[in-house]
């Protein structure tokens, strides 16, 4: 939206950028299309000391197809060095870190969004401007100001999805809490918490530094448990299971490496997601881009339903598919709203194919270039 000419404020929760892709400790791109946005963060990132690399590739291109499985795996602290700079160049972003978003307020006769509320450092501003986009994963903003949401399974009968089951109903994909460890000669070894046993599986990914980052690919817990237990509760409980887990990992498959860090925020797969102008179903996922009936594809994906443990009979994704821009577009009377993360206007399904780091860095970059387009025609309040 910056590079497009308007005047932009980004809020973010976190101390860093990047959201589950660098606090959230999944600091991999899996192979499948990145383009845009994400090619300039990994070239930029290849010009850092143990910035980046590319396993089973040796250059970036080498990751955008499925078929080549190559990955990109970076350090998250120089990714957030590298967008930070992207968005001081344009002279037109101002980043609020450490900063949360708390209430909205909207014009039902000019059916606009006017401001927003944010807290930082126990102080609160009061936010407005012309054009707003939602990334915060879980639709909140969108929420807030009362737009139509899914959560959970959805029933075949809503969207005819093959692989839907005939009744709604309350399961999400898995939870994560992802950890880091470090290569040691005299490892820690980590004590199972008292009461607790071994937790199997999961995998440890490379990272340019030389340690590695472990996801459990759904084996801490149900998506639910975030509904039960409120996020604070959640996190408390994942970092019992990730020490269960641990204590497994480190037992069988990597005894030279010890315990480094927790990742700073959840790794959230999916939960609430808002009813848009169209919503991404799994026969989107199953139809190439080359025959999809949508004019508006702003976004290219072909990565798995990957449900981890969540139940289908799900699997792969033969060929590219594309992500129309409605989803972006809240459904109802909001004029200067787009919802640009893994809670926009996809099935439950389609959310679990789509809702990788790239894909969603397509997303945001055609809804910046929206709203910057937005903004620049004339308007009164």
């Amino acid at each position: 939206a910056a590079r497009a000419g308007a005047n932009v404020l980004l809020v973010e929760r976190e101390s860093m950028l990047g959201g589950t892709s660098t606090a959230g400790y999944v600091i991999n791109w899996e192979p499948g299309p990145g383009c845009g946005i994400a090619r300039e963060i990994a070239i930029r990132l290849a010009k850092y000391d143990e910035g980046v690399t590319f396993s089973r590739a040796k250059e970036y291109d080498g990751t955008l197809t499925r078929a080549g499985n190559g990955r990109v795996h970076y350090e998250p602290v120089p990714f957030h060095d590298v967008v930070m700079t992207m968005l001081r160049e344009t002279g037109r972003a101002r980043v609020l870190l450490n900063t949360t978003f708390i209430q909205s307020a909207f014009d039902a006769d000019q059916k606009r969004m006017r401001w927003i509320d944010v807290v930082r450092d126990g102080k609160r501003y009061r936010v407005s401007a012309r054009t707003f986009i939602d990334c915060t994963g879980s639709g909140f903003l969108a929420q807030t100001v009362g737009c139509e949401t899914m959560l959970g399974a959805d029933a075949k009968s809503r969207f005819d999805e093959p692989s839907a089951p005939e009744e709604p109903h309350d399961t999400l994909n898995a939870l994560e809490l992802c950890y880091r460890i470090r290569p040691s000669a005299d490892p820690v070894r980590q004590q199972l918490p008292e009461g607790r046993s071994a937790r199997r599986g999961g995998a440890a990914w490379p990272l340019p530094s030389g340690d590695k980052f472990v996801n459990t690919c759904g084996g801490l817990a149900p998506g639910w448990l975030l509904m039960k237990l409120g996020y604070e509760g959640a996190r408390k409980e994942l970092e019992l299971r990730a020490q269960q887990h641990w204590h497994w990992m480190q037992k069988e498959r990597f005894p030279e490496y010890e315990f480094d860090s927790f990742a700073p925020m959840l790794a959230i797969r999916e939960s609430h997601r808002i009813v848009g102008e169209y919503v991404l179903r799994q026969q989107d996922v199953m139809t190439h881009t080359s025959k999809s009936p949508h004019p508006d594809i702003v976004a290219i994906a072909d990565h798995p339903m990957d449900t981890h443990g969540a139940g289908g009979g799900l699997g792969s994704v033969a060929t590219p598919y594309g992500i129309p821009y409605r989803c972006l577009v809240p459904k109802g009377p909001w004029q200067n709203l787009l919802v640009a993360c893994r809670g926009a206007s996809f099935s439950s399904i389609g959310a679990s194919s789509c809702r990788l780091s790239r894909t969603m860095m397509m997303l945001g970059q055609a809804a910046g270039t929206a709203a910057a387009g937005s903004c620049s025609r004339p308007w009164s309040p």
